[in-house]
């Protein structure tokens, strides 16, 4: 009688232990919440094909910014698969985190990806 009682506590302590609920989902979402919010900026993303440094604050002023844009729009005007404009205007916006006015044009090099990107956001739009 004594071995069925072992048998029964024994049966009943292995399904306790598997009703328990594991502590790993507490422990995710206790690391959810201690993640800190992420804060939309003007700066551009960065992901592993940078190849410079994302700086804060951009490294020239706005009326720059607007003689380059005209700039690469002028140069990329006859390339009839993007809209020159928007795509100027999407990489620009990028390169003046990372680049200085007097070495914008390393940073067609250095930011492939950026190009990249900013291409295949910018297709022609015929009307």
């Amino acid at each position: 009688m004594t071995t069925i009682r072992y048998t029964l506590l024994l049966v009943a302590l292995a399904i306790l232990a598997a009703c328990k609920p594991s502590p790993e989902p507490a422990n995710e979402l206790e690391s959810e919440r201690l993640q800190p919010a992420k804060i939309e900026t003007g700066k551009p993303k960065t992901d592993k094909r940078n190849k410079a440094t994302v700086y804060d604050q951009p490294l020239w002023e706005e009326e720059l910014m607007e003689k380059q844009l005209l700039y690469c729009v002028d140069q990329h005007i006859d390339l009839e698969e993007i809209d020159p404009y928007r795509f100027c205007a999407c990489f620009l916006n990028k390169a003046r985190y990372t680049h200085e006015i007097e070495f914008l044009d390393q940073a067609y090099e250095d930011q492939e990806g950026w190009v990249i990107d900013c291409m295949e956001s910018s297709p022609k739009q015929d009307f």
